[in-house]
């Protein structure tokens, strides 16, 4: 099936899903309380909070970045609600399609949150999303950086993404605030691993994956959480570590803000530490 054929059935049934839903009881009421509001977070493993424990066994936190941006924001909006639907794993194919965690009588995460913003029409104060990093994770190892991969992958996560920020626009409706987020480049760790050119080959590539996700959230107003400035991942000024000696600075922070320079068994992990995930709070924080 094409690409368009994809389109214009998803669009259709999306369509459909729509009417039924805005004609609901709970959707005509617009809002279950005045008083309470909503930040819904939507994701892979980040909007979790998944981090390593110290066997290196990934498992979900409060450390993530909806948990602190939530709490940034709740001591001023003491009414406000957190409502994370993030599944570990997530790609843009099973947040359209499902598979990977259950939502309730929802197929998918995207299912989960048009009806979540539906029924909560006029509640929710704030929609945050990251995706696409588990799509393209892939194409990159110590023997080298699969460009035909790269290529396939951007461009799959381009078109499921597009639908589905479509979707999310739709049912939020044009006044919420929605920001996506870019990513950091954990590739460049592979600098340690005795691969420093597949580390410096891999800056344009996740720089024009990043371009290609501005993109994609512009298309819906949705500002993009700039992560790969916050991680200076384009900065190859040297810094000394202490304990790896003179390194790009793009690669000592990698090591403070991710496990991926931590060695086994908690790393390597691309997770982000407690101090990463501050910083791409923080990023996110700045499309406020």
């Amino acid at each position: 099936m094409s690409p368009r054929r994809l389109r214009i059935l998803f669009v259709t049934a999306l369509a459909g899903m729509l009417a039924i839903l805005a004609s609901s009881p709970a959707a005509a009421a617009a809002t279950d309380s005045p008083h309470v509001s909503y930040y819904l977070a939507l994701g892979d493993s980040l909007a979790v909070g998944v981090q390593p424990d110290a066997q290196g066994i990934n498992h979900s936190t409060e450390f993530g970045y909806p948990d602190l941006l939530f709490g940034d924001l709740h001591p001023s909006e003491p009414d406000l609600q957190l409502v994370k639907l993030g599944c570990s794993g997530e790609t843009t194919l099973t947040f359209l399609a499902g598979g990977l965690c259950s939502y309730e009588g929802f197929n998918s995460q995207l299912a989960a949150a048009v009806a979540f913003l539906l029924t909560h029409r006029g509640d929710v104060r704030l929609v945050t999303i990251n995706l696409g990093g588990n799509d393209i994770g892939g194409c990159a190892d110590l023997s080298g950086i699969d460009y035909q991969c790269v290529e396939q992958s951007s461009n799959q996560v381009r078109i499921k993404l597009t639908l589905a920020m479509a979707a999310i626009r739709v049912a939020a409706g044009s006044q919420v605030p929605i920001i996506g987020m870019n990513f950091y480049d954990p590739v460049l760790a592979f600098a340690l691993f005795g691969a420093p050119d597949i580390a410096a080959a891999s800056i344009p590539v996740v720089v024009g994956i990043n371009d290609m996700l501005e993109q994609v959230y512009a298309s819906v107003g949705a500002p993009t959480a700039d992560v790969e400035t916050a991680f200076q991942t384009t900065v190859t000024t040297p810094v000394t570590v202490p304990g790896l000696g003179e390194i790009p600075l793009n690669l000592a922070l990698l090591c403070q803000y991710t496990f991926m320079c931590t060695p086994p068994p908690i790393g390597p992990n691309s997770h982000p530490t407690n101090a990463g995930y501050r910083t791409i709070t923080d990023a996110f924080e700045a499309e406020l």
